[in-house]
């Protein structure tokens, strides 16, 4: 149980790095309105969700915990399905 409560704690940091990447690059240039309006968006939704998995972690349940890493690890298990099916399209070319 220590071993899923500190990995959800650090998929908290993780993501709270990334809102604040996020924030800082709000009005960098070449971002037009549009696109600062959708960083604005994802920032909100981020927090949102950063709360909550804050929340999720914070709470005395196993289920809450186990829950938190489901949801934090799914962003994870897309990107590294999306890296592993590139590199076997490129293989494949």
């Amino acid at each position: 149980m220590k071993t899923i409560t500190t990995l959800n704690w650090i998929l908290v940091g993780l993501y709270g790095l990334l809102l604040i990447f996020t924030l800082f690059n709000i009005s960098r240039p070449g971002n037009d309105a549009a696109g600062q309006g959708m960083e604005g968006g994802f920032l909100v939704v981020g927090i949102i969700l950063l709360a909550a998995m804050a929340g999720l972690n914070l709470m005395p349940y196993t289920w809450s915990k186990i829950t938190a890493l489901v949801i934090q690890a799914l962003p994870l298990i897309v990107i590294l399905y999306n890296f592993i099916s590139n590199y076997m399209d490129s293989r494949q070319q």
